[in-house]
């Protein structure tokens, strides 16, 4: 863990000069390890904190490299954080920002390797960067979670604090254990037989139960109901999961996870007013164990349009592509994995701001694996049942284990004793292999990212405006025009406004006219709608009454991407 000399260090890079001259050095050493990591070694933080402050102090040619105080963390260790962008007319708190965040699941330490090397290829290749674009690169999302993580294999995704979950005033009473010594704190599956889980044919990943299921059961972390009250594990000390601390479904996540009230976590409430504040058009989120994208949709409560739906999965092709994974799947969150998601910056991104956000998976099913796993054992025609998808079973993790990485990472269910008359068993997941590549195969694991953030951040709106007429005759000016965008991604999405507090944008076409002219007809603003990738709006028209020789501005505005000005002098 990092110590307080540390986190005092990290902070002061941002402000005090004094301190260069050493940092320097260490920013050498800290650049050297992480660009050298060809073997797939993961970086802590104080690596993370070092290679990004030495982006600040001798940024390449060209490039604009800002640090950005995201304050600290509950814990008291800093959010390591840049602002990238080309040197261009506009600050770079101005321009279009793409928010490339990795690991807020504080589990995906293979999202933080793929945020930092999205963000060294621009730096290595200053001309992909557009100067109306700006990137705001946060690799290590959550580090109070990802340090336990590093330092203990956990995969709960959550930081070391102590707490009173269960609201019974001791605290720290009831943590997991590993009942059966293997050095795992594994799955636990009670019987019971008002339990929502079942195991399907093949006796592995559990999966919903229905009404027709023979045993069901409760499913928790291994260890033992310590303080007596029926619960298991309830008291941990784990503290919040950040990725279940934002607004939208916070309500629906558990207790023990979700924080004390909604941005009760200060790195959340950073996040969300960073992406308030700026001209955010794009936020992606780098973490998760499905291999593919995840577009808003976490919980029951908040309903996507299907025009925006259209949107999102339009962006498989360019994820397919880059990253080869042909097979790979654009689901809403709550499809991705065991069940509903709660409390995401995904979904409150979608709700709130209307910001279109994904969650990009770089391991998972067709993510690859190491051509020699699958000697290790023979291929098992037990994941191919299929009673899997009878029985509700939507994740492909196990053929996928089975056919591709030998099996890699499971661990069979077996009995454990929990006293008298309670029957369960433990298993599952070994600690990360759900969320991360074996340290080799990462290079692979995030080969094609940084094609697929670039083609994201090439799709954003690109508004031009097209003077369709401009006649005079005399005095009077009759204009036409249109507003063309360029891109993927529409110029707004469509559910913009639906939640309360939510920021409402509109596409539209200004005139603006000078001191002497006046409008005869027409409207000086034109609301337009929301604008499709590729799509040109309807024509707009205006009878003007406009001195000779003075000019006139049109000026196409869409929410979160730079206008297009054109002048007009008929």
């Amino acid at each position: 863990m990092p110590t307080e000399g540390h986190h005092s260090l990290v902070r002061s890079w941002r402000a005090w000069g004094f301190v260069l001259l050493f940092l320097g050095t260490f920013v050498s050493s800290a650049r050297a390890h992480t660009e050298g990591r060809g073997d797939g070694v993961y970086a802590d933080l104080d690596a993370v904190a070092g290679e990004l402050a030495g982006w600040v102090l001798a940024p390449p040619e060209g490039v604009l490299v800002q640090s950005l105080d995201l304050g600290v963390t509950s814990e008291g260790r800093a959010v390591p954080a840049v602002v990238i962008g080309a040197i261009g007319p506009l600050p770079l708190e101005d321009r279009a920002t793409v928010f490339l965040i990795g690991a807020l699941d504080g589990v995906s330490l293979a999202g933080g390797e793929g945020v930092l090397q999205v963000a060294r290829r621009m730096l290595g290749d200053p001309k992909r960067l557009r100067n109306d674009q700006a990137f705001l690169v946060v690799p290590w999302g959550a580090p109070d979670a990802l340090t336990r993580t590093m330092a203990e294999g956990a995969s709960t995704g959550t930081g070391p604090r102590s707490g009173d979950a269960d609201g019974d005033g001791a605290e720290m009473e009831d943590a997991p254990d590993d009942l059966d010594g293997d050095g795992f704190v594994l799955e636990m599956l009670i019987e019971d037989p008002l339990g929502p889980w079942t195991l399907p044919s093949d006796g592995r990943i559990p999966i919903q139960a229905t009404a027709d299921s023979a045993m069901r059961y409760r499913r928790v972390r291994e260890g033992r109901d310590d303080d007596g009250d029926g619960l298991y594990n309830e008291d941990a000390g784990l503290g919040s999961r950040l990725d279940a601390n934002f607004p939208i479904g916070w309500e629906t996540v558990p207790r023990e996870l979700r924080g004390l009230h909604p941005l009760s976590e200060p790195t959340a409430r950073a996040l969300a007013s960073e992406i308030l504040a700026r001209r955010t058009a794009l936020v992606l989120v780098v973490q998760g164990d499905h291999g593919g994208l995840a577009f808003p949709g976490g919980t029951a409560e908040l309903a996507v349009d299907p025009r925006d739906v259209g949107a999102f999965t339009r962006t498989l092709g360019a994820f397919r592509t880059n990253m080869n994974r042909p097979w790979a799947e654009a689901l809403p969150l709550a499809r991705t994995g065991a069940g509903p998601r709660g409390g995401t910056l995904v979904d409150w991104c979608y709700a709130v701001p209307g910001i279109p956000a994904l969650e990009v998976a770089v391991w998972g099913p067709h993510a690859g694996c190491p051509p020699e796993a699958e000697s290790r054992v023979a291929l098992s025609s037990r994941s191919e049942d299929p009673s899997l998808k009878a029985q509700g079973g939507t994740s492909p993790w196990s053929p996928w284990l089975d056919r591709e990485c030998g099996g890699m990472g499971f661990v069979e269910w077996r009995p454990v004793d929990l006293g008298p008359g309670i029957h369960a068993r433990v298993g599952g997941w070994e600690p990360l292999t759900r969320f991360n590549p074996p340290a080799n195969q990462l290079p692979r694991a995030l080969q094609g990212l940084d094609g697929f953030v670039r083609a994201m951040a090439d799709g954003l709106p690109r508004l031009e405006c097209i003077i369709t007429l401009a006649e005079r005759e005399g005095s009077v000016v009759r204009l036409s025009a249109t507003l063309r965008t360029r891109g993927l991604w529409p110029t707004s999405l469509a559910a913009q406004g639906l939640w309360p507090g939510a920021q409402v944008g509109t596409t539209r076409l200004d005139l603006d006219l000078p001191a002497g002219a006046r409008l005869l007809g027409g409207a000086e603003s034109v609301d337009l709608g929301a604008l499709p990738g590729g799509a040109t709006s309807q024509e707009v028209e205006w009878l003007i009454l406009l001195p000779q020789g003075a000019s006139m501005t049109l000026r196409g505005h869409a929410p979160f991407v730079a206008d297009a000005v054109r002048e007009v002098r008929p």
